[in-house]
């Protein structure tokens, strides 16, 4: 490094303002209007003390290791392990595939197989009787919010579907039997709680922006759907409506900060944000519509080689 340092010095000197402005989130545009319906909607309450005899409680987690090997193929191993106050369980699995997907996509298939055993995990718990709470790393709702799509991995093309068919039985056995799921996470990149506050100040700018409401919510949802189409639509729409606000709002949107940026720069007391509920995503609601309107279709495209399998459409 010492004989990096003066390169290192300069290049972080000519961008340390814009570093320092995309790291503070007052620094935004709309910083004022965001803070304001953060606190609107950010709940005062302190953390009830508990003892650990009050309730069961079994915290799932899971890591993973995989290289790529000088024939091109992946060895990977994946395990999980639930954890109460005197039981574990374990699950582990270990292979070697070929994938015609790039590294990243083969890591991120590696992911949901690390989600999929702490499925399996939580389900042996279950089996063996636990009933209390049970924490999982990192959010209930991304676990849920998956493509059922073929996988590039050569011996495991359907791993989606096995995926589905746990954490359907999860959810399930979870729900007969009145037991809790929780997700915990450290820190979070998604912005939905941003996305809401965005929408909500759309909204009351309606007027400001002379735009008919459902045009304009329309046009947020392209933003998070398709930049370029969104973009296309800001340029139609110049002539007629004030966009310098909408160019604000869907630059906003285009930033993708996290929630948890808004929590560090405007949170003053302990609490919590008003809960939301989640739908399905833009992506989930146009695969589910070609599924209703076409599933043998669905299944052929998104299975394009298990789909031979005749055996496999059924």
């Amino acid at each position: 490094m010492p004989e990096f340092f003066e390169l290192y010095t300069k290049e972080l000197s000519t961008k340390s303002e814009r570093i320092k402005k995309d790291y503070n989130a007052k620094s935004s545009k709309l910083s004022l209007k965001l803070e304001e319906k953060f606190k609107n909607f950010w709940i005062n309450a302190n953390l009830p003390s508990c003892s650990s005899s009050d309730f069961s409680v079994i915290a799932v987690d899971s890591s993973s290791q995989h290289i790529v090997m000088g024939n091109g193929g992946i060895f990977y191993v994946v395990r999980a392990l639930a954890l109460s106050k005197d039981r574990r369980y374990r699950e582990l699995i270990s292979d070697f595939d070929f994938t015609s997907d790039s590294t990243y996509d083969a890591a991120h298939i590696i992911h949901r197989k690390m989600e999929w055993l702490e499925h399996r995990v939580a389900l042996q718990a279950i089996q063996h009787g636990f009933d209390g709470f049970i924490l999982f790393d990192g959010s209930i709702y991304g676990r849920l919010v998956h493509i059922p799509i073929e996988t590039g991995y050569a011996n495991d093309r359907a791993f989606m579907l096995k995926y589905f068919e746990t954490v359907i039985e999860l959810l399930e056995t979870c729900k007969r039997k009145n037991i809790p799921i929780i997700g915990i996470s450290k820190e979070s990149r998604t912005a939905f709680f941003r996305e809401f506050l965005i929408k909500v100040i759309a909204s009351e700018m309606v007027d400001e922006i002379e735009m008919n409401a459902k045009e304009l919510e329309k046009l947020l949802s392209l933003a998070l759907d398709d930049k370029r189409k969104a973009m296309e639509e800001l340029k139609k729409l110049e002539e007629n409506f004030r966009c310098d606000i909408l160019r604000d709002l869907i630059n906003e949107l285009f930033a993708r900060k996290p929630d948890f940026q808004l929590i560090l720069s405007y949170v003053e007391t302990v609490g919590y944000t008003t809960p939301l509920m989640l739908g399905a995503s833009i992506r989930w609601r146009r695969s589910y519509n070609r599924i209703l309107r076409d599933p043998l279709g669905f299944i052929e495209s998104s299975f394009p080689i298990s789909s031979r399998d005749r055996n496999f459409v059924e």
